[in-house]
């Protein structure tokens, strides 16, 4: 049964009270203030715990957070600060759930597009309209990004030189230098 809002005046006070009362449900306050916390828990709980499974490869949680942590440090290392966007070009795999946590670790926000759907003009049109600096990718679409600095995930997620303490959207640490490529 549908209830269209404007119908809720009809009521009398009192239901009206307790329709808004069960529409809005008990609030909750989750443990973790961030994804990438909540993720860090898990990872504290379970590490050798498989994370993500896809095209018949794995990787445990405890992997994952060293894959993330060193986009983290590295998209710090290039300039990416809390409150900056990175456009996530990448396409269904492993290395994009190591994408967005790596970006969040970060501080920054990312822009997720396909790369295998994503057309080269949208690509031109959201990159600057959204304000994006720098651009986090898989190897396959390096080519399509054009003016803009372009990390290649496969190029840090298995590079133990990235290993680093990490502050969650503090400063990165001194470290390695991943050659950036402006394209």
């Amino acid at each position: 049964m549908h209830i269209a809002p404007e119908s809720i005046s009809t009521l009398s006070p009192t239901d009206q009270a307790k329709f808004i009362e069960f529409g809005l449900g008990s609030t909750y306050t989750p443990p973790f203030s961030t994804i990438h916390a909540a993720f860090e828990h898990q990872v504290s709980l379970n590490p050798s715990a498989v994370a993500i499974e896809h095209d018949g490869k794995s990787v445990t949680y405890l992997e994952l957070k060293q894959m993330s942590d060193r986009l983290a440090v590295v998209l710090k290392q290039h300039g990416v600060k809390s409150g900056d966007r990175v456009l996530l070009l990448v396409q269904r795999s492993i290395a994009m759930v190591a994408g967005m946590l790596g970006v969040l670790k970060s501080g920054a926000a990312y822009v997720p597009q396909d790369g295998g759907i994503v057309t080269d003009s949208t690509l031109a049109h959201i990159i600057p309209d959204a304000g994006v600096q720098t651009v986090l990718c898989l190897r396959k679409f390096v080519a399509r990004v054009h003016n803009t600095k372009t990390l290649v995930i496969e190029d840090i997620i298995h590079n133990s030189a990235y290993d680093q303490p990490l502050e969650l959207g503090g400063q990165a640490t001194d470290g390695n230098a991943l050659e950036e490529r402006v394209m």
